[in-house]
């Protein structure tokens, strides 16, 4: 069984976008505009956030039925207090832009694994009707096999929020949720430059899906009693989950192959850092400390090398090819696609094209970076980069789970992570380490700087710490 979903913060389905990017589509629906995905188990919890609801609910309680029955009146006051939560979630996320819409299924569909059970989906279309009458939310019908509902707060509930001082504090989140999805491509073409459409996979469970969720429990668990702020505001609560993914929906499901359903993929996502700028980035605090970021170089050159069981190329060079040497994030980029992708790149998207010099065609560039790295150049077009994503999850996981085990809170970032300054070289001596573990050859590691305004440095030039 599958189900449709829309936009979700994921990376890599093996389409001509570029991988790295801020965010890409997924599911079978498309959107006008950025969109989060609905989520139910959030809440209000703080007071702020409590009372808000209460004016809310009470504001649009049902005129023609004032006596509602206890329990219905309990699920219809459950549904208003996780869709303000949800908005105030996505207002108060540190990469917010105005626009930015809601994602929230209305169809009273049969539900799976990653539907929440006691949600009550019969009575969310009247709550967002009620909601949108009295001027809280602006709502966008459905449109078939476009689009869901989607909504966006008005700017009355915006007012409403700053005036109330409502902050992440306020916002709980319950127990529960599948933190192991599995996608499908649907073998439609993605809109634009848009990687390509995947669906969400109902799924039997195996002997691995339990070991990672197991995993991503632990991982949540020591994220959510960690202290992360962003701008010296509190974030939370965080709930990551690893995304895998089938190429085609009916490649054989877990009864059938259990070991090979959760090979694909695998990346950890729908963490706020995850779409940061880099030049917010400095805004991070972790236990009070500024961060530091650190990624494996070259990861998926490296993978390919691995793959074919050739020595690593000089971490200097893997993207410096002849004529890019000037545009390395083009080289970078092109390189990824060329490894993602299925078949030729026929041509540039138009964010690659932007990275590139003027003038670069997409043949121009398959026969530069085929002669710079003619060893793998049998694996451009071959959709190889969701097999190098599980491979880089799992060197991701098992990272994480040991820096925890000894203290060490981290954020992961698909190939890296970011933790407090005073962790870092032990952080990438455990890369290192974790890396031969994971796929029997040591990766090199790297510190990115993190840039800060100019103005944030004192008269000696120093990036002074934000407490």
């Amino acid at each position: 069984m599958s189900q449709s979903i829309d936009t979700l913060d994921e990376r890599g389905d093996g389409s001509a976008v570029p991988l790295g990017t801020d965010t890409e589509q997924v599911g079978t629906t498309r959107h006008i505009g950025a969109t989060s995905f609905h989520d139910p188990w959030l809440y209000p919890k703080g007071p702020a956030l409590v009372a808000l609801t209460v004016t809310i609910a009470a504001g649009i309680a049902p005129t023609q039925r004032p006596t509602l029955r206890s329990d219905a009146r309990r699920n219809r006051e459950m549904v208003i207090g996780n869709i303000i939560a949800n908005l105030a979630s996505m207002i108060l996320s540190a990469r917010y832009e105005a626009g930015r819409r809601l994602a929230i299924p209305t169809a009273k569909d049969r539900p799976s694994r990653y539907d929440r059970a006691d949600w009550p989906k019969g009575i969310v279309s009247g709550v967002l009707d009620a909601m949108a009458g009295a001027g809280w939310i602006v709502r966008h019908p459905s449109v078939l096999r476009q689009r869901q509902t989607t909504i966006e707060p008005s700017r009355t509930f915006h007012q409403v929020v700053q005036h109330c001082g409502v902050t992440r504090g306020d916002i709980g989140r319950l127990p529960g949720g599948e933190t192991i999805w599995l996608m499908a491509r649907t073998g439609e073409d993605g809109f634009a430059d848009q990687p390509a459409p995947k669906e969400r996979q109902d799924y039997s469970e195996t002997p691995d899906s339990r070991r990672y969720r197991g995993e991503m429990e632990r991982i949540n668990a020591h994220l959510n009693a960690a202290s992360i702020t962003f701008a010296g505001e509190h974030q939370g609560p965080i709930f990551l989950r690893r995304s895998f993914m089938l190429r085609h929906p009916d490649e054989p499901q877990p009864r059938r192959s259990p070991s090979r359903t959760f090979r694909l993929n695998g990346r950890l996502v729908s963490g706020f850092w995850e779409n940061l700028s880099s030049k917010d980035r400095y805004q991070l605090r972790i236990d009070g400390q500024e961060v530091a970021d650190l990624d494996f170089s070259a990861m998926f050159i490296n993978l390919s090398y691995i793959r074919k069981a050739l020595p690593l190329p000089d971490p200097a060079t893997a993207y410096r090819i002849p004529g890019l040497e000037e545009h390395r994030d083009g080289a970078k980029a092109g390189l990824l696609s060329l490894l993602s992708r299925r078949g030729p790149m026929k041509q540039l998207s138009a964010e690659l094209k932007g990275l590139l010099p003027d003038g670069w065609t997409a043949r121009q560039f398959t026969h530069a970076a085929t002669a710079h790295h003619a060893d793998i150049a049998d694996l451009f077009g071959a959709d190889r980069g969701v097999e190098f994503m599980f491979a880089e999850s799992q060197i991701l996981v098992a990272l994480l789970l040991r820096l925890n085990a000894a203290g060490i809170t981290a954020l992961p970032l698909h190939d890296g992570i970011m933790l407090a300054v005073s962790h870092k070289e032990n952080a990438l001596a455990a890369m290192v380490e974790v890396s031969l573990h994971v796929v029997g050859t040591a990766l090199p590691a790297r510190e990115k700087a993190i840039t800060r305004p100019a103005a944030s440095r004192d008269s000696n030039g120093h990036q002074p710490i934000d407490k």
